[in-house]
């Protein structure tokens, strides 16, 4: 015996009715008068397997119809239980510094007034280290990526950047583990030796914040009270 699946929802669009299962990730589109069809065979599964066989069946693959036995719930609660027990990617974002070499009006630091302590003490480094060791010995994470976040992260490159990467980068090699980094910087601080070392520790993607175009940025990054000029070749 069948029934119809529980997450099986509906919407109009261009004039048909789409009919989506939130479970499968299955769509399928059809006319109103199809659609005024489908919701009478609905109601008497038997009737609509035995009049049109081959639709009922790509009905069921796409999960729209299920076995009775399914209990769909309880599915949901496994596959959550697989991706908390078994997918072992870890995703770390790690902030350097709250402080930041510019002074944009728009960011959410109050410049004045804020009292920071600059970057992450070498206790912190360290106790980073530990965990990252442990996540990858002890927890068995197939994967680790790490998110550099600011402030302005590249301010304490030298003090903490590099040597928790190097460490994880040393570690991922070891163990095997798919090892990536991002960093989301301003770039006014980078230089040929940092671009390097960071192609050495697998810095994978990079994001560089742009105020528009040239005019309307050139009016909001500030060193201080001195302004940041950008040519337009540098943007593209």
């Amino acid at each position: 015996m069948d029934k119809i699946s529980y997450y099986n929802i509906e919407t109009e669009h261009n004039g048909n009715i789409l009919l989506y299962n939130t479970l499968t990730d299955s769509l399928v589109s059809f006319t109103n008068e199809e659609y005024s069809t489908i919701q009478i065979l609905f109601q008497n599964l038997n009737i609509f397997k035995m009049e049109y066989p081959l639709l009922y069946e790509e009905l069921k693959k796409a999960g729209f119809i299920i076995n009775e036995s399914f209990d769909e719930l309880d599915y949901i609660k496994l596959q959550n239980k697989r991706i908390i027990y078994t997918e072992k990617d870890y995703h770390i974002t790690i902030n350097p510094t709250l402080d930041c070499n510019l002074t944009c009006w728009y960011c959410s630091t109050e410049y004045n007034e804020a009292k920071h302590n600059g970057g992450m003490t070498l206790e912190m480094v360290e106790n980073l280290k530990a965990h990252i060791k442990n996540i990858l010995l002890e927890e068995k994470a197939t994967s680790l990526h790490l998110d550099w976040f600011g402030g302005e992260p590249m301010m304490y490159f030298d003090e903490v950047i590099d040597p928790i990467a190097e460490y994880s980068y040393k570690l991922t090699k070891e163990n095997k583990v798919k090892f990536t980094q991002h960093i989301t910087t301003n770039a006014t601080l980078i230089d040929e030796s940092k671009i390097q070392r960071m192609k050495e520790l697998n810095f994978t993607s990079f994001q560089i914040p742009i105020d528009g175009n040239e005019k309307r940025h050139n009016k909001i990054k500030f060193f201080n009270n001195k302004v940041i000029h950008i040519e337009k070749s540098s943007i593209i």
